[in-house]
Order: structure tokens, then sequence, then C-alpha cells
């Protein structure tokens, strides 16, 4: 018997879907939500209804509260529409440097490395990659989790917002991009390597790391 899966990928949603969304995250902080649903429904048109935008922002509704999110999203949108121009992933970036805005200033120079990424990370690789120690790639790695930027899979297999790595790959000179592919590179060689060597071992282990 085959098993199919179907992955339904969300783009703008439906304006009523959209502020019950922002309402849930704001219930969940104990807000009441009757007196901002005004703002809620700015921040709605704001996005233009972008459900990974939304999602992103969850933390920031929940610390900060819809107003304020909102006057900074609409900030950082006037910066991406100076950086990238009539892009439809304004938005979504807006909301990514939001995030990032929210990480520790040691995390937020650290992370630039997953620019060279493809969505998916390891701990041990970004942290053999760049030669930290162990505590400084699992501090960032919590700092991505609690952000919403990365969620965590077995083995400290980190999966990416989808907008993270592009957003990060432009903020990267053409030496830091050189330099950073060829250490990514490299690492993934020998991460693969024993990737291969575990496939007669633990294929769960493998199948579960593998980083297509």
């Amino acid at each position: 018997m085959i098993e199919l899966s179907i992955c339904i990928e969300l783009h703008r949603l439906d304006k009523a879907d959209a502020v019950k969304l922002i309402e849930r995250v704001l219930h969940q902080a104990h807000v009441d939500v009757k007196a901002q649903r005004e703002a809620i429904e700015d921040l709605v048109d704001a996005v233009n209804g972008h459900a990974r935008t939304l999602a992103l922002l969850a933390p920031n509704i929940q610390q900060h509260g819809v107003a304020q999110t909102h006057a900074d999203m609409a900030k950082l949108m006037a910066q991406m529409e100076r950086d990238f121009p009539g892009q439809r992933e304004q938005s979504l970036f807006a909301s990514v440097e939001l995030s990032l805005l929210r990480l520790s200033p040691e995390s937020r120079e650290k992370v630039r490395v997953l620019g060279v990424f493809h969505g998916v990370a390891n701990l041990a690789v970004f942290g053999l990659m760049m030669s930290w120690d162990k505590s400084l790639a699992e501090y960032l790695a919590k700092e991505l989790l609690e952000t919403g930027l990365a969620k965590l899979f077995p083995y400290n297999h980190l999966r990416l917002h989808p907008a993270l790595c592009p957003y990060l790959y432009v903020q990267l000179s053409a030496d830091e991009r050189q330099d950073l592919e060829n250490r990514w590179q490299t690492t993934m060689r020998s991460f693969v390597a024993v990737l291969e060597r575990q496939q007669s071992e633990d294929i769960q282990l493998a199948a579960t790391l593998d980083p297509t």
C-alpha cells in the first residue's frame, strides 16, 4: 500500500482567516482582541494577508502588540522597497528582518553564515564549518527557535524559515559569499560521507539528516 502525503503551500490568506490567525495569537498571550480589531485588520492589509509573514510575526505580536508590530513592519517595508524594489517577497523579508532584530548582537552576527545554506542546517555542520565551540552553535539555534526562524527536528536538525537563507544571502558581500560557500562545500562533503556510512547502520538517522 502506497501512502500519499499532500502538501498545500499557503500564500495569501482570506482576510477573515488572517484576522482569526492573529486573534488566536493574541488569545494565547491573554490579550483582549475586541479592542484591537481595527489594528489587526490594518496589519493584515499591510502584509497583504501573506500566510508565512503572519506566522513569523506571531512572537512579535505577542511581545509588542499589534500596533507596534504594524509600525515596525511599516518601517521595514519601506526599507525593503528600497532594497528590493518591486519584489513580491518584501513583506516576507521584512518579517524575517523583524525577527532577526530580536536576536542577541552575537547571534545576529553569527546567523549570517546561514546565508549559504539551503533551508536546512545541522548544529554540527555550521559549528564545524565556522570552528565554533558547541555552545555557540547551540545558543544560536536556541534563539532561532525562539524567534520562529527555525524548527527543531531529531538529531539537532534545523528546518530554517524558507525566506531566511535567501534574505541573509543578499546581505553578504561577494568575498563573504565565496568564503562561506567554500567552507560550506568542504563541511558538507564530510557530512555526506558520514551519512553514507550511517546508511548501513542507522537508516532513519541518515534519512533525517539528508541535506536534500
